[in-house]
């Protein structure tokens, strides 16, 4: 039975970066496409596929055996969408090139070709591999769903929302007993988490963060699948100021798609580091004080 139109499309986008030429690489998107690369501290802006080509085509000789694998996937083809969560690999001069991403693919009205490539990328890792080979890259609200909606695209916006509420039987009230969430990139060294390890390391960073909003900005619903894919953005208030961050989130869903079974959650791994690092380090020093 063939795919249809917009998974084969994304499947044939991971081809095109494995055989690492720019003409197979562009071959697939819209004249129109414009690929974005998140986080948004990293401070990318949007490229046409002119620009994209200028900023990709000095980069293709400094790897080798470039492959792409494809962990996990969620396909909307009503909305033309198919979110993918990647990792890859390479051979450079400096050694073995390792990177993770959470890819959304928005296609066109016949789904072959893409109009819009959003690439969440481990920050932490992007940066020091620019660094390493020396090479310049171009550098709130609830959220709302109709009562209508499929099971799994309702319990979704819920878990998102759950976050809005910012207590502990929120967050947890739409996953299932056996629920396992994992905060990805790899490079984190995170392991899964079952509910009570999710709700332990929770806890106690609740009362650090105050008017805790996540707004979703863009979604892939895969209601056979029972899988929804969300680029989210979440702000706060903190001691030591303002707390912004930004995730790429799957959900994989219970057979009735009202709770969560399976929860990744890729972060913004430099900024993540960074501030709670900080956040820690000022709590434990009030600590001390007391």
């Amino acid at each position: 039975m063939s795919a249809p139109p917009s998974l084969k499309t994304a499947h044939a986008v991971i081809a095109a970066y494995k055989a690492w030429t720019l003409p197979s690489i562009l071959a697939f998107r819209a004249p129109h496409c414009v690929q974005q690369v998140l986080p948004a501290t990293l401070d990318r802006p949007p490229m046409t596929n002119a620009q994209y080509a200028d900023y990709f085509e000095p980069l293709l000789p400094l790897f080798r055996d470039f492959t792409l694998t494809v962990h996990n996937l969620v396909h909307d083809e009503p909305g033309r969408k198919v979110a993918m969560h990647v990792t890859s690999a390479a051979e450079t001069d400096k050694g073995p090139y390792r990177n993770e991403y959470m890819l959304m693919l928005e296609m066109s009205e016949d789904g072959s070709q893409v109009e819009k490539f959003l690439e969440f990328v481990d920050s932490a890792r992007t940066v020091s591999t620019l660094a390493s080979t020396q090479k310049q890259f171009p550098l709130q609200e609830r959220s709302t769903v109709a009562m209508s909606a499929p099971p799994s695209l309702k319990t979704a916006h819920a878990a998102i929302d759950a976050y809005n509420a910012w207590t502990l039987p929120s967050i947890l009230a739409v996953r299932a007993p056996h629920c396992v969430q994992q905060v990805l990139p790899a490079t984190l060294d995170r392991p899964p988490m079952t509910n009570a390890q999710y709700a332990d390391y929770l806890e106690p960073l609740l009362p650090l963060f105050r008017d805790f909003t996540s707004t979703v900005h863009n979604v892939v619903h895969d209601e056979p699948g029972r899988k929804v894919a969300m680029h989210v953005t979440s702000a706060a208030e903190t001691d030591i100021g303002p707390y912004r961050n930004e995730y790429m989130v799957i959900l994989e869903m219970t057979e009735d798609g009202s709770q969560v079974e399976k929860f990744l959650e890729f972060v913004d791994r430099a900024h993540t580091v960074s501030f709670f690092t900080r956040l820690r380090a000022h709590h434990a020093g009030l600590a001390k004080e007391d």
